[in-house]
């Protein structure tokens, strides 16, 4: 019930920072003292779902993904003072660390450029890996909450990784030039030990992730990094192309040339 009533908290904070902007600077101390206490209690996840069992991890993965919108939703400076632990979650659940499960990121047909996706909408090519259908059982709370059209929602594990993807978008661009180095990296040699079933998943998220960084950064106006951050992205991008989806394909493309126009 304790994380049950965190999450709560969290979606009225972020439903309060959507609605009313111009109030967020006024309590800009209450918000971070909150902010700062659900990012500590992200720490100690894992501990929880060891000592109560795996009945709670659907409950913890609710309370992530509730954290990681909020977050998205509120302005940076409220919560890049814990940037760096951030990051290390927001890698781990890109990449499934913690899940034996394969689940991808829905995100990745809304980075096809629009002429690319019209191609592939032609040639009926539009699932990158077994995405599931929304269905209103995975939370029937969209029924008055949501005003997109179906399919929505997707799994909890979906809408996780999405919120993952997005929220590291946004953190990236914020994190120290060497930390950029080690997270590419990280990308790299995860794709390079993990089995080949599970890799094509992982790489949909962490290509997801890595695009959004590079719009973001080009947003910005701003650079990727020095020459190993470029390197790295380089290769990293470089790796999808033996992906066997054309979507996966377009996008990875896509992302050589915004690095190469960013640096």
């Amino acid at each position: 019930m304790i994380v049950e009533s965190r999450s709560g908290a969290l979606k009225a904070l972020k439903v309060f920072v959507e609605q009313h902007p111009e109030l967020v600077c006024r309590h800009s101390e209450t918000i971070v003292r909150i902010l700062r206490a659900a990012l500590e209690y992200l720490s100690h996840t894992a501990k929880v779902v060891s000592t109560f069992g795996q009945p709670l991890l659907s409950i913890i993965h609710y309370y992530k993904m509730v954290l990681y919108s909020t977050l998205s939703a509120s302005p940076r400076e409220l919560w890049e003072h814990s940037l760096s632990d951030l990051l290390k979650h927001l890698v781990s659940d890109i990449t499934l660390a913690e899940s034996n499960e394969l689940f991808t990121t829905s995100l990745l047909d809304s980075l096809v450029d629009v002429q690319d996706l019209e191609l592939l909408s032609e040639g009926n090519i539009v699932q990158t890996c077994n995405m599931p259908l929304g269905c209103l059982q995975h939370s029937a709370s969209s029924i008055i909450t949501k005003s997109v059209e179906m399919p929505e929602p997707l799994p909890l594990q979906n809408q996780l990784l999405d919120e993952a993807c997005t929220l590291f978008g946004q953190a990236f661009p914020l994190s120290a030039i060497k930390h950029r180095a080690q997270i590419a990296n990280h990308f790299i040699q995860c794709l390079r030990q993990v089995r080949k079933d599970r890799r094509v998943f992982i790489q949909v998220n962490i290509l997801a992730a890595f695009s959004l960084a590079l719009k973001e950064c080009s947003r910005l106006k701003g650079t990727v990094g020095d020459e190993q951050v470029i390197k790295s992205t380089a290769e990293l991008m470089v790796s999808f192309v033996s992906h066997p989806s054309p979507i996966v394909k377009c996008v990875a493309s896509s992302g050589l040339g915004r690095l190469a126009q960013l640096n």
